[in-house]
């Protein structure tokens, strides 16, 4: 099965779930994707754990000073490969931009991101892709 199907499989088992802190959100939804997509379980440093918007805040805060380097830092330590934007291909995981805010989320193919936020399932530009890492 090709990443692209893998993403499209994934996408459409996550499509009507409800945005919940800590068990459905843009960080949990990354991170299942990639275990489903590349086989690999993404591992956060011990005792991070959030169920509303102040306590996802303060586990960032924890291990950075940002989503994004927050991501960065356990990228590092799951030993992903970061990849370059115009490289990004099905199945990478991404941090975006969009609406205003900053999410974590998975290349549906080589041109656009899916990313789950509070009103569900957003498709990104390429454009819009901060960082990416495989595994």
């Amino acid at each position: 099965m090709t990443p692209e199907q893998k993403v499209k499989m994934f996408v459409e088992k996550h499509t009507h779930k409800n945005f919940r802190y800590g068990k459905h959100d843009c960080v949990t939804f990354g991170m299942r994707a990639f275990k489903d997509i590349w086989g690999k379980t993404i591992f956060l440093p011990d005792g991070i754990t959030w169920s509303n918007k102040r306590s996802a805040i303060r586990a960032i805060l924890s291990v950075s000073k940002s989503l994004l380097s927050c991501v960065r830092v356990v990228a590092t330590q799951n030993q992903l490969i970061s990849v370059q934007k115009p490289n990004l291909m099905a199945g990478d995981v991404v941090v975006v931009e969009a609406i205003g805010d900053v999410g974590l989320g998975v290349m549906e193919n080589c041109s656009d991101a899916v990313v789950l936020n509070r009103v569900g399932l957003l498709r990104i530009k390429r454009d819009q892709v901060l960082e990416g890492w495989r595994a």
